[in-house]
């Protein structure tokens, strides 16, 4: 039964089969070992056209669908401890935390979120919105970075061609419908007192 004695106490097996001695005869592997101790895929020493399961003797078609392991040559390796899913051994190769506590940040799972990002559905995501965009100093909300992207100014400040500013230029008024914002006059001013003498765009009789 393809048992062949190599000396009186000891047989082998053809290749692909194993010894089973209470039947005193050779067993066929598992279709996806090479070699093995038994006949199931967890009895393997080795995988044929599959993938050996490190430390566990376990023959496997892929790695994709096993929690905790990548692949690696023919080989599924363990991830990181931090890992339930993985590129890699290191801790900053993780796709998928291994604990409900931890949030993967740069590939990393942390137990706690680095400043300016906050725990969303067990990842770090940044505080600061995609489109965000850093305002002036002298801006309370603005359209873009520099000195005349804002929308709105502080308090006791007034906006102007988009500059926040502490009074409204001559030639404009503050407009009571728009909220604190200058408007340009109606009628000519003097230069350098603007729209002083106005409380809307028509001047007063």
């Amino acid at each position: 039964k393809g048992v062949v004695l190599t000396d009186p106490n000891t047989c082998s097996c053809p290749s692909n089969s194993f010894y089973n001695s209470f039947e005193n005869q050779c067993i066929p592997c598992h279709s996806l070992c090479a070699t093995c101790f038994g006949s199931s895929d967890r009895e393997c020493y080795s995988c044929r056209n599959s993938f050996l399961v490190e430390n566990k003797n376990w023959c496997v078609l892929s790695c994709e669908h096993l929690t905790g392991y990548y692949e690696e040559g023919s080989e599924c390796k363990a991830c990181h401890s931090d890992c339930s899913e993985c590129s890699g051994l290191e801790g900053n190769q993780c796709y998928f935390c291994s604990s409900p506590d931890k949030a993967l940040h740069q590939g990393r799972y942390l137990s706690e979120c680095p400043i300016g990002y906050t725990n969303t559905d067990r990842v770090c995501t940044s505080r600061i919105p995609l489109n965000y965009i850093e305002c002036h100093e002298s801006c309370k909300s603005c359209f873009k970075s520099s000195l005349d992207g804002c929308e709105s100014c502080e308090l006791l400040q007034v906006l102007s061609n988009g500059r926040c500013l502490s009074e409204c230029p001559p030639f404009t008024y503050l407009s009571p419908l728009e909220g604190r914002v200058c408007v340009a006059c109606a009628t000519p001013c003097e230069l350098y007192t603007g729209c002083l003498l106005y409380t809307s765009p028509s001047p007063r009789d």
